[in-house]
């Protein structure tokens, strides 16, 4: 059943093809390799990425794991090693952040050296439902309500090649019983049992209280999330429409809109306008908060008003 279901979302929703290679991020853990294992199973041509993120002594030991096991079913393997401690005090970023740009920084690179027709991870539906209800904890508008996409592009990284996840549509049950009919074992990463971490108290505390309201609730969530993306892409188009009417000029500096025909857009088509200048201009800014957008809306509305705009990062 795994297969089925690996088989058919790789084919029609991340639109991958036996032809070209694919650069698959393999970090050790059951997701990864069940990915690593089911591609290869389905006949896609792999090369296979690990970065060493040096946040455990036991890292290297995982590098050297996947090195290996890569070698033994004749793959091509890249890693490298990035102190992302370093990164993160450097950068400002948390832990998490840095590691997020680091690692995605070093898959596209490589996928951009071999060629690969996309850059595959693991991410599963039980992460899509994680993710989802960290967005709305943190009050996100509708396009992070929508979570992750099966295929997507990220111009920061790289603007042709896509970012792939084929096991979205998978729950991790199902990962976990093919990782063991395949008879490898993963390596386990102690970290992501610390709720410390925002995302480990949502998966092991908040998630488990709300199955006692809902057992269903992860399916739900799921269910909820692939709805909204429908009407997400239909505001899209509406919001890129208006783009092409509003928009003067742009470069990486500085955005112009026509105030006059900004201002005739419904309220909702305004705040996505906004975001999707400021995405433009700042694209590797993850999310825009709710006042910094309000006080845009109140100034390109009054400008006699304000003449403060957000300010950076807010």
């Amino acid at each position: 059943m795994f297969l089925d279901h690996l088989s058919h979302t790789a084919v029609s929703e991340c639109r991958l093809t036996p032809d070209r290679p694919i650069l698959i991020g393999v970090s050790g853990g059951p997701d990864s390799l069940a990915l690593l294992f089911g591609l290869e199973a389905l006949g896609f041509s792999l090369v296979i990425a690990h970065l060493d993120h040096g946040l455990r002594e036991s890292s290297g030991e995982d590098a050297d794991f996947i090195e290996e096991l890569a070698h033994s079913r004749g793959l091509s393997f890249i890693r490298e090693r990035i102190d992302v401690g370093m990164v993160a005090e450097k950068e400002g970023q948390s832990i998490e952040e840095a590691a997020r740009h680091v690692r995605y920084r070093f898959l596209f690179e490589q996928a951009r050296a071999v060629n690969a027709q996309a850059v595959a991870v693991g991410h599963n539906a039980d992460d899509q439902v994680e993710t989802v209800l960290m967005h709305l904890l943190r009050g996100s508008a509708l396009p992070g309500l929508t979570g992750m996409a099966f295929r997507d592009y990220f111009p920061i990284w790289d603007e042709r090649i896509p970012l792939v996840r084929p096991l979205l549509g998978i729950w991790r049950k199902e990962i976990d019983a093919y990782i063991e009919k395949v008879g490898v074992h993963p390596r386990i990463d102690d970290t992501n049992r610390d709720v410390t971490y925002f995302r480990n108290k949502l998966r092991h505390v908040l998630i488990p209280e709300l199955e006692e309201y809902n057992p269903q609730i992860k399916n739900v969530l799921w269910r909820m999330s692939d709805v909204l993306k429908e009407e997400n892409n239909f505001l899209d188009n509406l919001t890129q429409k208006a783009w092409d009417d509003c928009c003067v000029r742009k470069n990486k500096e500085r955005v112009i809109l026509y105030h006059s025909k900004f201002n005739t857009q419904p309220k909702a088509i305004q705040r996505r306008l906004i975001r999707l200048a400021v995405s433009k201009l700042r694209p590797d800014l993850r999310d825009v908060g709710f006042d910094a957008i309000e006080r845009s809306l109140d100034f390109a509305n009054d400008p006699s008003q304000s003449r403060s705009f957000p300010k950076r990062g807010d």
